[in-house]
């Protein structure tokens, strides 16, 4: 049922659907609508034929904790549609998934920028809140996030106190 494919690998049809669940959950937020988004590397889903339960999108960079490069693994757009919610498949996928984003993926972080409304979803899956400074690129521009910034760690968690993404959000 867990399904991981190369963003660029899927289809027109199967990249505009996951479009309209991501618009559907985050379209109306502003300060969504207003920035520029890194395009995913990979896309990890629970999916059956053509039933989509739930998916997320993973960004591969090296990124700056203190000004130390880390090769992080940025979570987004993590979407489990109206009909499937409720039943665990978020849960499931992104506990299944962190072998793959820490062993074979290679990664010493996972990096999530959430809504305050779904910290606490995140946290009881392991994640961590940080109150880093975090930074991103938009055109010519740095601009800093203000809201929650959540950190997945195989081992001890760390607390950086500034955070470069080197790039655009995700």
């Amino acid at each position: 049922m867990l399904k991981i494919d190369n963003y660029h690998s899927l289809s027109i049809e199967e990249r505009q659907k996951q479009q309209e669940y991501i618009d559907d959950v985050f379209g109306d937020i502003d300060f969504i609508k207003k920035r520029q988004w890194a395009h995913p590397d990979f896309v990890f889903a629970f999916k059956q034929e053509d039933d989509l339960f739930s998916f997320f999108n993973l960004i591969i960079r090296e990124a700056t904790f203190d000004d130390k490069k880390t090769k992080i693994a940025g979570v987004a757009n993590a979407v489990t549609p109206k009909h499937y919610r409720g039943k665990g498949y978020a849960s499931q996928l992104l506990t299944q998934a962190q072998p793959v984003i820490f062993k074979q993926l290679k990664v010493e972080h996972a990096l999530l920028l959430c809504t305050d409304d779904l910290t606490d979803f995140y946290q009881h899956l392991g994640w961590y809140k940080v109150n880093s400074k975090v930074q991103f690129q938009q055109g010519n521009d740095i601009e800093h996030y203000q809201a929650n910034t959540l950190l997945l760690s195989p081992n001890e968690p760390i607390y950086p106190k500034n955070i470069n993404l080197n790039g655009l959000p995700w």
